[in-house]
């Protein structure tokens, strides 16, 4: 329940998810079934997947994790507000402010997100 966020999709990650619903067969309730299932979530298989596929693709040690890192780098450049990129990457802050309202609109960090979509 800790990382559940909305972040719009804009870019490559829009195009992969509607990749994935265009060729989901009848029924079909997760994107990925291998790793989520009603039973539950297998994220350290996913991200262990993940970090050897990178290691393949790039010939290095980098992890999925760094993904994180490089989204908030990426928002720093284009002077995204520090809140803004909290919302988007999920981190909370333990400020009364931060428990209060209903946080940044889509729209807003959609606004942002274009700015470093690949």
């Amino acid at each position: 329940e800790n990382s559940i966020r909305e972040a719009p999709l804009v870019g490559v990650a829009l195009w992969a998810a509607q990749r994935i619903v265009a060729e989901a067969t009848k029924g079909q309730k997760y994107a990925f079934p291998r790793y989520c299932s009603d039973k539950g979530l297998k994220a350290d298989s996913a991200s262990a997947t993940g970090n050897k596929w990178i290691k393949k693709q790039l010939g290095t040690i980098k992890t999925f994790h760094c993904f994180r890192h490089t989204m908030n780098d990426r928002l720093k450049e284009v002077e995204c507000p520090e809140p803004i990129i909290e919302a988007i990457c999920g981190w909370k802050k333990d400020g009364m402010v931060a428990h209060y309202g209903q946080g940044y609109s889509l729209a807003k960090k959609h606004e942002y997100l274009l700015k470093v979509a690949l």
